[in-house]
């Protein structure tokens, strides 16, 4: 990228990708900026202006790119799709990732090619730049499947594709790596990112068994949950010491920090995707020892999983790791939140174990459905603070707040005082209509988000006002999803990517 960018400096030719790959880095970067302090926060409104720009010439390049795909267009593509999902156009960085996901196979990224000394094929860095791309593709793939409930673009068994080396960018020649270095007791940036995509194969055998597994009452959900469940705690003990938590983050410099942050909320998103079919199947009955006792270990660790992304969620604050651009981070916190919610409106009900949690071990105060009620209210809260100038966080908002009322109305029950409400501390909580009056203040004097609503993606729209219009257009979906009943057998494995797909939907 440096010697491209040295090219246009010098006024040399550089191709239509290349240069669509340098502006779409540069809209990227500008949407975040370094504290004092060396964390990344979320940009000013001129940062955020200046990567629309950017952003907006390197769309003009690429309509205008001819010729066959190279290595070039692909990477262009990917990082359009990461300004994308930054800026609050989810629908439009999907259909962008589906045009990248054809360049990268025309290209022949998802095959494996070996560097051949003396060899006219591709150097040792082209081949471990087709990797990284591949890999990190399939993993973004995965998640946006996830969230947005489509079908996966990219499967593990269609490829060969090798995993990437991990080793550091000066560290790696046209020939191989570098024989002066040795990166034996070296911290290497690239360990995140093959941990990243570990979790992201997990998350994939995850997805294929949860879209194939009978809908019918029987263990084989709780099979799958132990068995994923097993390669998490196998993943993460894995890990390095500055990205297993060994060593405290705050004692990390701001890169490994970062990635520390990323690897630990993709690890507790794993845990709650593969445990939380569990929470709408009442198996307590059907299964006996020690059939049973997995099945309340699987809901135990799906609830844990989500208490622990809510508190990280709530010291974000201060340890800034809930950016109001990072679409990953906010779509955790809606899960964690929705999980906690059912996990409470199914103990109303009866359909799952009362005795999850030991009432006898100090775990037990945590978990009580009042406290966790009220962590769940916190985490609303900020995460509608984080993410104010984000579209799906808007949308959010109206879900998640059925959830809470649907919710309070259940603990009420239990304490069996119809006027008991139970609310987390005003001072924590910001409503709608605060972070309404905000947004219309920040539209007023911030045309880059005005240009993201004139934009043909249903799922940016206007940002004030979304939650009454969304909640109107999806009233009768959103009724059947919280239906009285939970009974019917294919709402085991179709309520939750219907759950996830919702404030993704087009209006």
């Amino acid at each position: 990228m440096h010697r491209w960018l040295d090219k246009i400096y010098d006024k040399a030719d550089v191709s239509i990708s290349a240069q669509a790959c340098i502006l779409t880095m540069f809209a990227s970067a500008a949407v975040f900026t370094i504290s004092s302090n060396g964390d990344t926060i979320d940009a000013s409104r001129q940062g955020w202006q200046s990567s629309e720009i950017y952003y907006q010439k390197a769309e003009i390049l690429l309509s205008q790119e001819t010729g066959p795909p190279t290595l070039e267009s692909v990477q262009a593509r990917f990082a359009a799709v990461q300004y994308l999902l930054s800026s609050s156009r989810p629908n439009k960085a999907l259909f962008t990732f589906g045009t990248m996901v054809q360049l990268m196979q025309a290209v022949g990224m998802h095959r494996k090619v070996t560097a051949k000394p003396g060899s006219s094929t591709l150097d040792s860095i082209t081949i471990q730049m087709h990797r990284r791309l591949f890999w990190c593709a399939f993993t973004l793939d995965k998640y946006l499947s996830i969230i947005m409930g489509r079908m996966p673009l990219l499967h593990i068994d269609d490829t060969n594709q090798a995993l990437p080396m991990v080793v550091n960018d000066e560290d790696l020649t046209s020939e191989g790596v570098s024989q002066q270095v040795s990166n034996h007791g070296r911290d290497c940036l690239l360990h995140a990112t093959a941990a990243h995509i570990e979790i992201g194969i997990t998350l994939a055998k995850a997805l294929h068994e949860q879209s194939r597994l009978p809908t019918v009452t029987d263990r084989s959900h709780v099979d799958a949950a132990v068995r994923r469940g097993s390669e998490i705690h196998d993943w993460r003990s894995r890990l390095p010491p500055i990205l297993s938590g060994a060593i405290h983050p705050s004692s990390l410099i701001p890169c490994f920090r970062r990635q520390h942050s990323i690897l630990t909320l993709a690890r507790l998103h794993a845990i709650i995707f593969v445990t939380r079919p569990l929470l709408l199947r009442n198996l307590s009955l059907d299964l006996q020892e020690p059939e049973a006792k997995q099945y309340r270990d699987q809901l135990r660790a799906c609830i844990r999983a989500a208490r622990e992304v809510v508190e990280l969620v709530s010291r974000s604050p201060r340890n800034r790791v809930l950016y109001p651009a990072f679409w990953f981070s906010q779509y955790i916190a809606f899960s964690a939140i929705s999980v906690i919610h059912i996990y409470i409106i199914q103990l109303s009900r009866h359909r799952i174990p009362t005795n999850v949690f030991d009432t006898a071990s100090h775990e037990s105060e945590a978990m009580t459905v009042k406290n966790l009620y009220e962590l769940a209210m916190v985490g609303q809260g900020h995460l509608a603070e984080a993410g104010h100038k984000s579209a799906p966080v808007w949308r959010y908002g109206p879900i998640l707040e059925s959830l809470s009322a649907k919710t309070g109305e259940n603990i009420a029950f239990q304490t069996n005082d119809s006027t008991h409400q139970v609310r987390a501390s005003n001072a924590q909580i910001v409503s709608t209509t605060q972070l309404r009056n905000n947004d219309n203040a920040y539209q007023t004097t911030n045309p880059a988000v005005q240009t993201h609503q004139d934009a043909p993606d249903h799922s940016i729209g206007p940002l004030a006002g979304t939650d009454s219009l969304w909640m109107n257009n999806h009233e009768n979906l959103w009724t059947e999803l919280m239906a009285e009943d939970l009974d019917n057998n294919h709402l085991t494995m179709d309520f939750w990517p219907q759950f996830d797909n919702l404030p993704m939907g087009t209006l």
